[in-house]
């Protein structure tokens, strides 16, 4: 018995504990691994991501994520894609972004 998939949640604390390690490369990874797996990332798993490539420097990375929040937030205000999770850029987006 393999157990339970992964959810969201436990998606997003994977992700958040490679990027607070500097492993932002699997964080980038999984982001990419979850929705393939048919799980929609929050702001909370984007914010985790966006973080570690802050702290490791990849600022282009930072805006790239940034731009695909945005692009992401248009598809759900079209009912399109991205299973209904509504993505709102919070103060720790921002702040990374502004990095």
């Amino acid at each position: 018995d393999k157990g339970q998939p992964p959810n969201i949640i436990t998606y997003s604390a994977v992700i958040s504990a490679c990027a607070r390690a500097g492993q932002v490369r699997m964080a980038m990874s999984l982001l990419a691994e979850m929705r393939v797996e048919g799980v929609y990332p929050d702001i909370i798993t984007y914010n985790g991501v966006m973080s570690g490539c802050e702290m490791v420097g990849k600022y282009d990375q930072v805006i790239t994520l940034y731009d695909e929040i945005l692009e992401e937030a248009k598809k759900f205000e079209r009912g399109e894609g991205n299973g209904g999770v509504e993505l709102v850029p919070d103060a720790i987006t921002y702040g990374c972004v502004l990095g």
